[in-house]
């Protein structure tokens, strides 16, 4: 979740800078800036962060409509960013066109299709998270693509990676990781986590044996 949770971050936070950009900061309201949802799809998407935003006591929208509330119904994107839901969030970019999720996938280094692919499998398991279910032995029910390998050999060295594990996700997570959050410590929890815990077999998870020895791991 903390990996997750720092991607998730990052992503909504490049969603609203270059949707501004683009667009301004009010033009998400606008049915045509999302050409891969369909009419239906786009009126409840729109309905539910409304919705979300009335729930919501946060103190810088009660300032922003106590401040600007008689010219704007909505809120600017940079704002509704912030109470959006990882889901939400995917939706936003598989769904808008692609002179945004161009530059967001680029801060990757990865293609933006690579990069919805990603944001799918983390969103199911963030929600495996928080309704406290088993990641172990469990097998993706969504298995994200891996990288071209002509462009990424990186990922295939030792050894291709099993993409319908955990082991895939964690690896995903420390890539994007690298850059969201250089400085994390976050795989080197992960690795104390399992030297304290050797009885458990990393195996189900999918961990190829020698998996340190991986070029995204090393």
């Amino acid at each position: 979740m903390d990996a997750i949770e720092r991607v998730e971050v990052s992503v909504r936070t490049q969603l609203a800078y270059h949707f501004a950009q683009h667009y301004g900061p009010f033009a998400y309201t606008s049915k045509h800036l999302f050409p891969n949802m369909e009419a239906e799809e786009f009126q409840k998407w729109l309905h539910e962060l409304r919705a979300e935003v009335e729930r919501t006591n946060e103190v810088f929208i009660q300032h922003f409509r106590n401040k600007y509330g008689d010219r704007h119904a909505d809120l600017p994107i940079w704002m509704l960013t912030e109470v959006m839901s990882f889901g939400k969030t995917l939706t936003f970019y598989r769904t808008v066109s692609r002179e945004i999720q161009n530059p967001v996938a680029l801060r990757y280094h990865i293609p933006h299709n690579l990069l919805e692919s990603w944001l799918r499998s983390l969103n199911a398991i963030r929600n495996i998270c928080a309704h406290h279910g088993r990641l172990w032995n469990r097998v993706l029910g969504y298995k994200p693509q891996l990288p071209n390998p002509k462009k990424h050999s990186e990922w295939y060295q030792p050894f291709p990676i099993p993409q319908d594990k955990m082991f895939v996700i964690l690896t995903i997570l420390r890539y994007l990781l690298r850059f969201d959050a250089p400085t994390s410590r976050w795989s080197d929890r992960l690795g104390k986590l399992i030297t304290d815990n050797k009885f458990i077999s990393l195996r189900p998870y999918g961990f190829p044996n020698q998996w340190e020895e991986h070029t995204i791991w090393r």
